[in-house]
């Protein structure tokens, strides 16, 4: 199976910029969600930001979540 996007640049510039930058978006945020899981389980980080962490990391799992997106 093959699949084909077409963009009418630069009309769709924006679009186009995010269709190729698609993966190293998800690479991104999966290296955040890594890093504050890191920070939660193995770090010490004082009490106050222990729900800060915990909220940032819910908020992007809901948000991608609620857009069928894969974060694995």
């Amino acid at each position: 199976m093959k699949a084909t996007l077409e963009f009418n640049l630069p009309d769709e510039e924006a679009e186009h910029r995010r269709a190729l930058e698609g993966t190293d978006w998800s690479l991104v945020v999966f290296e955040v969600l890594s890093h504050i899981r890191e920070k939660l389980k193995y770090g010490e980080p004082p009490a106050l930001v222990v729900p800060i962490y915990e909220e940032i990391r819910q908020l992007i799992i809901d948000e991608a979540s609620d857009r069928n997106l894969s974060l694995e």
